[in-house]
């Protein structure tokens, strides 16, 4: 292990720590939600990206930085913009026409370039843009065939 300073570290530079990774893990679990505080540079980023690095089979995470957005709807639409992004959305199994035209509409609205097969949707521009709205749309009809999204 080294010390980094800097950036958050993973794999063998994370220092685990068994009983707070066990504590997340227990209330992630239980559908809890989950909030860490601590003072800066303890490791609180590090520790979200062990759990996302080391999953437990029925999690996909999405990991969004959002401390420097100033609106609410700048903040659902940075999380709308990760999730569309995500590998958990790329590997749906399931994909209904809304959700194909909520994260078609979503990804114009957003100007965000990825590549997903099944998005080949255009919608009228002139929509009223509300990234809340969209985001819990999107969130309803993702099927991530039983796993649970954690943001």
């Amino acid at each position: 292990m080294r010390n980094i300073i800097g950036q958050a570290v993973s794999g063998s530079d994370f220092f685990e720590r068994p009983q707070v990774v066990s504590k997340l893990r227990r209330a992630i679990r239980n559908g809890s939600g989950v909030y860490l505080s601590a003072p800066r540079r303890v490791g609180k980023t590090s520790i979200m990206h062990f759990l996302r690095d080391n999953s437990e089979a029925d999690q996909q995470y999405v990991y969004a930085i959002t401390q420097s957005i100033d609106s609410v709807d700048g903040f659902y639409k940075e999380i709308a913009k990760q999730v569309i992004d995500s590998p958990a959305f790329r590997t749906m199994s399931k994909v209904t026409d809304t959700l194909k035209k909520v994260a078609g509409g979503l990804l114009q609205r957003i100007n965000l370039k990825v590549s997903v097969p099944f998005l080949d949707v255009s919608l009228d521009k002139r929509d009223p843009v509300n990234f809340q709205t969209d985001l819990e749309k999107l969130l309803e009809e993702l099927d991530l065939g039983g796993s649970k999204l954690i943001i």
